[in-house]
């Protein structure tokens, strides 16, 4: 796999920028887990409103690796967070912030979480 360069980096994040906003609540889905325990594949979802309903599903797990650096992979299989001991979910959606919104106070948190 190639590394991920400076540009395809900051062409996610402006596309992430796009449609999510501070205060937003992304989803999460628990894909898979290792058998240490170690590693998780979180897959990462927007539900898009329109006239008040639920509209849509956006399927966020491409362009949040790119967002963070590491490779997307073949196929769509969530990104992966590394550790344990902690809600790593969290985790990922707080270098997200972190990363789309660096100039917000407290850093990290501008988007909120749920589990699916």
């Amino acid at each position: 796999m190639s590394r991920v360069t400076k540009k395809e980096k900051r062409e996610a994040i402006e596309r992430l920028r796009d449609v999510i906003s501070p205060g937003d609540t992304l989803h999460l889905i628990l894909l898979s887990v290792s058998r240490s325990g170690m590693c998780r594949r979180i897959s990462i979802k927007k539900i898009v409103p329109q006239n008040g309903h639920e509209a849509g599903i956006l399927h966020l797990d491409h362009n949040v690796n790119l967002a963070l650096g590491q490779n997307p992979g073949e196929k769509d299989n969530g990104v992966r967070m590394d550790g344990c001991g902690m809600d790593m979910g969290f985790q990922l959606v707080y270098i997200l912030s972190h990363a789309l919104f660096p100039d917000n106070v407290p850093r990290g948190y501008a988007i909120k979480h749920k589990w699916l």
